[in-house]
């Protein structure tokens, strides 16, 4: 079954427990920390103390020098669920309140990561909502919809993930990039993914340190040939959450933002709510659409238009579009084939498996997925059993003796609602809901 017991939990901890005594003298956060671009280029200073909180000349216990068995268990040492360390716990997907020297606050969490989480989740993805408002296009008025993903209150297993981090009893880890390599190539090459293999660090002045060309090892992966920049702000710099980027759903750029109580339903309120954001996202506040004026004929004043983008200056219309066109080049450098422009599900691409294409210039990747983990759940039918590209059969596992069974697919694409409910969290392929009085549904 998909779930991490206690006890594995427990075990992983005590693993990593000798890997986190090196590091306690070092205050460790998502900002700075060992990640200073500065500091580890030697441009600050020639005399860096970063180095060693990472790193061992004689007594590494892994390749590069590194003080743990693995990289991926040296990230986790600081950024785990089970120790102490940086304010962002990637295996929970939640980041926490920050201590004077920007330190993880120990159970004081802040609110859920943009990105998920590689164990568990808290992506409301059950309950979403949606609101219809009138968009002009090139068919004239149509309906189109804002909608919001919710918070849980306590994270639940991940059904998908870019890396098996939860264990022999977590996700199934698949480990191909799908749609890398040319047309009519195979579905996508297997490959060795660490954490490293998209994130830099050391550092490197982008968006959560990730590295411009992203380097999985495998036989057969095609590099990109040009690097994909995702530009960030400059780090914050003061103590405490004054001094921490802000990785949640939350509007802010720096954790504290997130704890002075601004939210992005359109609220302001001076306690801080571990259970605000959006993870859909699409507008600021998710509510804030058109309204449809029936005299006129046109479109109401729309307020709060530019995203909860944090890294960038908040309703920012042109920041928002530079981070969508950005992130989703960052994510094409590997699933290659799977980048379409124009009127993407009219165009024939001529692949042979990836021949028609829902659009990835208007819309950014990140919109419909989360890039560590989801929690979603694929219980229909049909959306559940859908196989993968290159034919595998979906991961799946049953419960219960015949003839009541219960088959529960593992497989949510790192998508952000149940079953197919990011299609209709945009589309309306009926055509009757209407677009005027902003239309609301929640399920």
């Amino acid at each position: 079954m998909n779930r991490l017991a206690a006890a594995q939990r427990l075990a992983v901890g005590a693993a990593l427990a000798s890997v986190w005594l090196l590091l306690l003298a070092m205050p460790v956060s998502a900002d700075g920390g060992p990640h200073d671009t500065s500091a580890n280029s030697g441009s600050s200073t020639l005399t860096a103390d970063s180095c060693a909180a990472c790193h061992r000349v004689h007594t590494a216990q892994s390749s590069m020098l590194l003080t743990a068995s693995t990289s991926n268990a040296l990230c986790l040492s600081c950024h785990g669920a089970t120790v102490p360390g940086a304010t962002t716990d990637v295996a929970d997907g939640v980041q926490y309140s920050a201590n004077a020297d920007r330190t993880r606050a120990s159970g004081a969490v802040a609110g859920a990561l943009r990105s998920g989480g590689f164990v568990d989740a808290r992506i409301d993805s059950a309950h979403s909502t949606r609101i219809s408002y009138p968009y002009l296009s090139y068919q004239g008025y149509v309906t189109t919809f804002s909608s919001k993903v919710g918070v849980l209150a306590a994270g639940e297993p991940v059904t998908s993930a870019h890396l098996d981090l939860d264990g022999a009893a977590g996700v199934v880890a698949k480990n191909t990039v799908w749609g890398n390599g040319g047309a009519d190539a195979a579905a996508g090459p297997t490959v060795t993914l660490e954490c490293v293999s998209c994130h830099n660090p050391h550092g490197n002045s982008q968006y959560r340190i990730l590295v411009p060309l992203p380097s999985p090892s495998g036989i057969g992966f095609v590099t990109a040939s040009t690097p994909a920049d995702v530009t960030d702000a400059a780090l914050p710099s003061g103590s405490g959450a004054l001094g921490v980027r802000n990785y949640t759903l939350q509007w802010g750029r720096t954790l504290k933002d997130v704890l002075d109580g601004a939210y992005n339903d359109g609220t302001v309120t001076t306690m801080p709510d571990p259970l605000a954001g959006d993870y859909w996202r699409r507008w600021l506040p998710w509510n804030a659409v058109p309204g449809w004026d029936a005299v006129n004929g046109s479109d109401t004043v729309a307020t709060g238009h530019g995203g909860d983008v944090p890294m960038y200056i908040p309703n920012d219309p042109g920041n928002l579009e530079q981070f969508r066109s950005q992130i989703s080049a960052w994510c094409l450098t590997c699933h290659s084939r799977y980048f379409q422009s124009g009127r993407g599900a009219h165009t024939d691409t001529g692949d042979s498996i990836y021949r028609f294409r829902h659009t990835t210039t208007k819309v950014e990747c990140t919109q419909c997925h989360v890039s560590h983990g989801s929690n979603a759940m694929m219980s229909g039918s049909l959306s559940g059993s859908m196989a993968y590209p290159g034919g595998a059969p979906a991961t799946s596992y049953t419960t219960g003796t015949p003839p009541d069974t219960v088959t529960t697919y593992d497989n949510s694409r790192l998508l952000k609602i149940d079953n197919r409910g990011t299609c209709q969290a945009c589309h309306d392929p009926t055509d009757t809901i209407p677009y005027a009085g902003n239309f609301t549904i929640t399920h």
